[in-house]
């Protein structure tokens, strides 16, 4: 038996215990199709509980790539990183990959762990982020402490093709070092 709970991160305070959950019978009375979660309201929803997770799922739905827009994505960074790689004979020591994960692109260098070189490392080294409603990408590159910061020098571009030229220059050695 597991006990939910509403609470409210903003006023950091339980709202309301829900029904115990019986794993082989399903909640009593819980509206979410019986999953142990903790739920957190928003300050713009107060009024009905669980709204905030609905609005987050349907943004999530909303924040991916076309097909179309991650093929050409996929094509562009691909290409990128084609020319980046270092050469065969090194790879299973460096490498170079990306991801396409909502509306970010993200670049990292594969890497053998070095307690066990059996076991591979990704190190991001560059994020662009697209922000459908301005029709820009905004660059960051990470510290390293781990957190993603824009980049200053231009924080903020047009097309992805100019994030490909910014990483290639690496001007001021934020990304490849």
């Amino acid at each position: 038996m597991v006990n939910i709970l509403y609470c409210t991160p903003i006023y950091s305070m339980f709202w309301m215990p829900l029904s115990k959950v019986d794993n082989s019978m399903g909640p009593v009375g819980y509206p979410f199709g019986g999953r142990p979660i903790i739920i957190f309201r928003h300050r713009g929803h107060r009024g009905v509980p669980g709204l905030g997770i609905q609005l987050r799922q349907r943004a999530m739905l909303r924040m991916t790539f076309s097909e179309l827009e991650a093929r050409r994505i996929q094509k562009l960074v691909g290409q990128f990183i084609e020319k980046r790689r270092p050469s065969a004979h090194i790879r299973s020591l460096l490498d170079l990959g990306f991801r396409v994960r909502g509306q970010s692109v993200e670049v990292f260098e594969i890497r053998p762990v070095w307690q066990n070189p059996n076991e591979r490392i990704e190190e991001p080294v560059a994020k662009a982020t697209y922000d459908s409603t301005r029709r820009v990408w905004a660059v960051y590159w990470q510290r390293g402490d781990l957190t993603w910061c824009r980049y200053d020098p231009d924080p903020e571009v047009k097309a992805l093709e100019t994030f490909i030229e910014l990483l290639d220059d690496d001007r001021h050695a934020c990304f490849f070092g």
